[in-house]
């Protein structure tokens, strides 16, 4: 990620020299006796104007900013300056996702950007110090803490997390809007909030042009760069894909990661093919087991557990397009516009929703990762679900007020943006500089004045694309590696998917994850047999060592393996934060 560490207080230069250690390469850094602040990444996605006579107010920010306003544009280290200049830092009103600091003599001030797409963390030593950073493991390293499990909880046992806060204790997570205020010289915080207006005040009557709104965030950057599309076999990425094809400036081209005989990959090549439009396949070698560990670490620890150890082997193809110039656009989000999140809860649980029965909601969010904590851990975990549940509850409009879908949309936007796209894309800023068309704060803040009978089954995408370039409709979609007819809605894709399974298998996207088990067998259990996690009691050993017991039968079971695969994902991040008494 473009990422920052810093801190306010008193330092020594030994200090110093070790704080130097955790930060890479840094692009900008200063440190004085009070004060110190390290950050990098790539230049696109960290600005900063550093003037160390402190005679001129300095800032720094991660991420990108976009114009709210025609003519659309990245912001520019002018255009920051300006917003700092003026002092509108915590009056901004901009797409994009960002963290900025600016600050001077007096003070700090910190403001995120209003989804929650970037964030970042602070804490307190035993000497009243203050530290900040964009990487909580960093802080972790800084400060005694440990993992809290009544905020971890939602994060492992639902499909994400609820709550948007710190699931490590003594660190403060600010997002989502939020932003705060150092003062030097006292080190008293202070917390401000600026939301987004969310979908539930605008309401309304009134058209908004999605067509007109989608095509300039789509196609702006074309003026003055190079775009790559990150393409598949989806609804989201072909109505991207669709935009781009009525711009006559063909300055881009499109690119699908992971194994070539994946129907995603398939068919996003023949689209290419067929519409003369350049299309790249990366996909990036294995790494060694010892080369793995040590990258998937770092990448565990920004992203929180975000995703099981061999989902990594995807991610990691990113790295394939370091280096270059492009601007890259994806589809991450679209599902909010087709009224495809949680729809397990829509079905099962809406009398539950509409009578507020917390308790019996949870089932219905539930997403099995690995049963390897101890039944007290696990029951923490639950219990801190459900504070969530009720906070979320209190702070929504009420689903008779909005209307039931409209709600657990509502309630999409205000969970999973926070917890899980934020995370990746605080890892992708630091790699290339990408952005989600479907998720600026100027189009989700008029989510609900697209009518719920066009977002469902994905009508208005599909009108929009065959309005767009209307071949394109001739292609079969993919979902869950199965390819089906663009037109069927979501009942008819799920009985259609049900029924081709039976006939024809599809794609074994669980070879590979096989195979690298196999490969990484010697690793893991040597950390299964470690001093580090017999002692750890927060797990339950006997279901860990029936699950390792398997693994050495070579039970490569799709169960087995995906249990392994996430206790693995976690035991790397526990490893992280252990480490916070030893840095």
């Amino acid at each position: 990620m473009s990422w920052f560490l810093g801190g306010v207080g008193h330092f020594n230069e030994e200090f110093l020299s070790t704080i130097k250690q955790l930060t890479p390469s840094p692009l900008m850094q200063t440190a004085s006796d009070s004060m110190f602040l390290y950050a990098g990444g790539i230049p696109n996605t960290c600005k900063f104007k550093l003037d160390d006579s402190n005679q001129k107010r300095n800032w720094l920010q991660v991420g990108i900013g976009i114009s709210p306003k025609s003519p659309r544009k990245f912001l520019s280290n002018d255009d920051w300056n300006q917003i700092v200049t003026n002092g509108e830092e915590e009056k901004i009103e901009i797409d994009g996702h960002f963290v900025l600091l600016s600050w001077d003599l007096d003070r700090i001030i910190f403001v995120t950007d209003k989804v929650g797409l970037r964030d970042f963390y602070y804490c307190s030593d035993a000497r009243g110090n203050i530290f900040y950073s964009t990487r909580i493991d960093w802080l972790a390293k800084l400060i005694p803490t440990e993992i809290n499990f009544e905020e971890f909880g939602s994060r492992w046992l639902l499909f994400n997390q609820i709550s948007p806060r710190s699931v490590l204790k003594n660190i403060t997570r600010v997002t989502g809007g939020d932003s705060i205020t150092i003062d030097r010289k006292t080190k008293k915080i202070s917390f401000h909030k600026n939301k987004f207006k969310t979908p539930e005040q605008n309401i309304d009557n009134q058209s908004y042009n999605f067509d007109d709104r989608l095509n300039e965030l789509i196609l702006f950057p074309l003026a003055e760069n190079e775009i790559s599309l990150s393409f598949s076999g989806g609804l989201d990425s072909r109505l991207l894909f669709s935009y781009m094809l009525r711009n006559k400036n063909r300055n881009w081209d499109a690119h699908t990661f992971g194994d070539e005989n994946h129907p995603d990959a398939v068919i996003a090549k023949r689209i290419c093919n067929d519409f003369g439009i350049p299309h790249k396949q990366i996909q990036i070698l294995p790494p060694s087991p010892d080369q793995f560990i040590i990258e998937f670490k770092d990448y565990i620890g920004q992203t929180i557990v975000n995703n099981c150890a061999s989902s990594f082997l995807q991610l990691r193809n990113y790295s394939g397009l370091e280096g270059t110039n492009q601007i890259i656009v994806n589809g991450g989000f679209g599902e909010i516009w087709r009224r495809e999140f949680f729809n397990r809860l829509l079905f099962l649980g809406s009398k539950f929703i509409l009578n507020g029965y917390l308790e019996k909601i949870i089932p219905h969010l539930r997403l099995h990762r690995a049963d390897i904590f101890s039944e007290e851990v696990k029951l923490v975990m639950l219990e801190g679900s459900k504070k969530q549940l009720e906070i979320i509850f209190s702070e929504l409009p009420s689903p008779d007020q909005i209307g039931l879908e409209n709600w657990i949309d509502l309630f999409a936007a205000k969970t999973r943006i926070q917890n899980y796209y934020s995370h990746e894309q605080s890892r992708l800023d630091l790699i290339v500089t990408t952005y989600m068309p479907f998720l600026q704060p100027s189009m989700l803040e008029k989510l609900f004045a697209v009518p719920l009978n066009q977002r469902k089954n994905g009508k208005l995408f599909k009108f929009l694309i065959k309005s767009n370039a209307k071949n394109l409709v001739k292609y079969p979609l993919v979902k869950e590696q199965m390819l089906q007819p663009i037109w069927m809605n979501t009942l008819q894709s799920r009985a259609w998917n049900f029924i081709r399974k039976k006939i024809i298998p599809k794609f074994d996207g669980d070879i590979n994850r096989k195979t690298f088990f196999k490969k990484m067998s010697p690793f893991i259990l040597d950390i299964v047999n470690s001093q580090s996690v017999r002692q750890c009691n927060f797990y339950n050993h006997k279901k860990i060592s029936t699950l390792t017991g398997n693994f050495q039968k070579e039970n490569y079971e799709g169960s087995v393996v995906n249990e392994l695969d996430w206790w693995l994902a976690f035991e790397l991040f526990r490893q992280q934060i252990k480490k916070s008494n030893g840095f």
